[in-house]
């Protein structure tokens, strides 16, 4: 095995799953940044895909460290994807904040007596 192999691939295949979830983390960043619809599901799967092949083809790597460029792959993921976390969480924040206005909004009907199911056949109703 020569210094551009590991056991379960070589530093190529796993630099090339590397720019695939780089490329999908970027795609998704994007859309949140730009506050465009997005195929939430269709990115978690590409994700989840490339992770689980990265995840089988890195099986036997000892380390980043062998390798000066996936060492510098892995840096940038790792960045993109703190980007892309801080963006899902600000839109998960705002969602929350938005639903619970909702839900404020329903409660505050329903206090004013609007909703109150009436219920037939008993007596003094």
């Amino acid at each position: 095995m020569n210094s551009q192999q590991t056991v379960g691939g070589d530093v190529q295949s796993i630099s090339k799953i590397i720019s695939g979830l780089l490329i999908c983390i970027q795609e998704e960043t994007a859309a949140l940044r730009a506050n465009k619809r997005y195929d939430l599901p269709g990115f978690n799967a590409r994700k989840s895909r490339l992770l689980y092949e990265l995840n089988r083809a890195a099986g036997g790597i000892a380390g980043p460290e062998h390798s000066p460029e996936l060492s510098m792959q892995l840096k940038t993921l790792r960045a993109e994807l703190a980007a892309n976390a801080l963006l899902v969480k600000g839109h998960v924040t705002a969602l929350r904040e938005i639903s619970d206005l909702m839900i404020g909004l329903v409660r505050k009907d329903e206090a004013d007596g609007t909703y109150v199911r009436q219920r037939r056949g008993y007596a003094g109703w």
